[in-house]
């Protein structure tokens, strides 16, 4: 399988939310051997697929593309908003990315046999470990933490659009979004889109939350400001080497 076939297997030509998938991940596949993903504690008794609602998969690692698997069962269509990309050569990362590549390779087929229509609901990818470890990164390091944005998604107005009213985010252990998603979800919460959140340690159904107004919401700053700190790659997305005092730029 090829790099451009994994891509349009999980982004789709035709597809209503094939524009928003990233394709950074994607460009990154290599065939490697299967690795097994330890379950995680997934009970969904109170899924049921829903035309009027969009989830945001906010999960650690190759777990999300799990999820997201088991949700396509469900009718939904898995979206990888993964925006990063891996380490180069033997340099140590801060995120690891390749377990999610592999992921995605591992269940491409199952994606293909599921034959979801190109209407499908959404259910958005994210790797709740993007931003990494606090702290600054070491010289010498892959530094490949990113951040989603307001536009890595679509808008509200597109949402409604499409007849979707609501918002179900899954995470794994705190109800509220990561203070970069929740620039979305407020987004989404003032124009009139619910927000649910489901915690999958807790093994509750989905409750409503309100999602509060992040620092720098709607600047025109917050966009710079977020990413300030960041590597972006050439490669597209996040991620590059931590360059030792003396040396220039941060290339890969």
């Amino acid at each position: 399988m090829t790099r451009e076939e994994l891509y349009e297997i999980w982004a789709p030509p035709g597809a209503i939310w094939t524009p928003w998938a990233k394709a950074v991940v994607f460009a990154q596949y290599q065939p490697e051997p299967i690795e097994i993903v330890p379950p995680l504690g997934f009970e969904a008794a109170w899924l049921h697929h829903s035309r009027h609602t969009a989830i945001v998969v906010d999960l650690p690692g190759a777990y999300g593309v799990e999820v997201g698997i088991r949700l396509a069962r469900h009718g939904y269509r898995p979206v990888p908003l993964y925006n990063a990309v891996p380490r180069i050569g033997l340099s140590p990362e801060l995120v690891d990315v390749r377990s999610i590549i592999r992921s995605l390779a591992d269940r491409a087929s199952e994606l293909v046999e599921l034959k979801l229509p190109f209407d499908a609901r959404p259910a958005f990818l994210l790797d709740a470990n993007r931003r990494g470890m606090a702290g600054r990164a070491d010289p010498g390091q892959f530094d490949n933490r990113s951040i989603c944005f307001p536009t890595d998604f679509p808008s509200a107005a597109f949402l409604s659009q499409q007849g979707i009213n609501a918002a179900l985010l899954i995470s794994q252990s705190d109800p509220n979004p990561q203070a970069d998603l929740s620039h979305v979800l407020r987004r989404w919460q003032e124009a009139g889109i619910k927000i649910f959140s489901v915690v999958l340690a807790d093994n509750q159904p989905p409750h409503p939350i309100d999602v509060q107004t992040p620092s720098r919401f709607r600047s025109i700053w917050y966009g710079w400001l977020a990413a300030l700190g960041l590597i972006r790659s050439p490669l597209g997305g996040f991620g590059g080497s931590v360059p030792f005092p003396g040396q220039w730029g941060a290339g890969g």
